[in-house]
């Protein structure tokens, strides 16, 4: 698997707003993306897509997928694209 590094207020931020397993679920996004947005293919929805990019379970999906897009880590367009935001991102946005 690929290395992803985390910012400390990213990892601080994140462990505060759901614990080690919204942190995990970051890194796992990181580290399975390609490029920063992940285009949608056919008619899928950000669930579906996300399971096959990432192979999560979608329990563990619904639970987190959330939880990023309303600290804005994670946007979903509404073509049904999604951008998972960088380091440089959080690191000028996340509340210190």
């Amino acid at each position: 698997m690929k290395r992803v590094h985390l910012t400390n207020y990213e990892y601080d931020f994140l462990f505060c707003q759901g614990g080690d397993g919204l942190v995990a679920f970051l890194a796992t996004l990181r580290a399975n993306k390609s490029k920063e947005v992940i285009k949608k293919e056919g008619k899928k929805g950000p669930v579906a897509l996300m399971k096959d990019v990432t192979g999560l379970s979608r329990a563990t999906l619904d639970k987190y997928l959330p939880q990023l897009e309303q600290i804005g880590l994670l946007e979903i367009h509404n073509n049904g694209n999604i951008a998972i935001r960088s380091r440089k991102w959080s690191d000028k946005n996340l509340p210190r």
